[in-house]
């Protein structure tokens, strides 16, 4: 009975963060307007904050007591920089959605994969968020964010392979094409 009860949760708990990833209010507003809610991630700073090397070397170096407080306060920045990127990823999927119906062919499929892989990106941001909570409340418990690292910096670039490929000569705006 418990075990309906667990499946049950996980299922609708799936369907929640992937409804909140989905769902777009950003849809109604031009691509400068998105593009201007674009939270700037300093990718090393980032890694170095989810590096388990730097975490062995702290817990090694550190007291018990610092190291905790230490690894808390490492926790709360990599939340703060995993719900950055899930922001990003959302405004990604809401910059390239319109191009997956480009009449260029290579544009639209470039396009939809930069949707599916920053919907993918947004997904385990938001799933990973509730990780680094438990994170934050136990600092013994480690959680890794370095593949959130890696794919972040994956999708960023296929999204400027992207905007390179379907900005016309002489635009600012990709989505335009006149």
């Amino acid at each position: 009975m418990i075990t309906i009860f667990l499946v049950t949760g996980v299922v609708a708990a799936l369907i929640f963060v992937f409804y909140i990833a989905r769902r777009s209010v950003l849809s109604s507003q031009t691509y400068d307007e998105l593009s201007r809610q674009l939270v700037p991630v300093d990718i090393a700073a980032f890694r170095n904050l989810v590096d388990a090397n730097e975490t062995r070397y702290l817990r090694e170096k550190l007291a018990p007591a610092a190291f905790r407080a230490v690894q808390r306060q490492r926790q709360i920045a990599v939340s703060a920089y995993v719900k950055a990127v899930a922001h990003n990823a959302a405004l990604l999927i809401a910059m390239a959605d319109p191009a997956t119906t480009n009449p260029n062919p290579e544009v639209a499929a470039t396009a939809r994969t930069v949707v599916e892989q920053a919907l993918q990106l947004r997904i385990r941001s938001l799933l990973l968020i509730p990780k680094l909570w438990a994170g934050i409340a136990l600092p013994g418990l480690t959680v890794a964010g370095s593949s959130i690292v890696d794919r972040y910096q994956s999708v960023s670039s296929g999204f400027g392979d992207f905007v390179q490929l379907s900005r016309p000569a002489g635009t600012t705006d990709p989505l335009r094409s006149s």
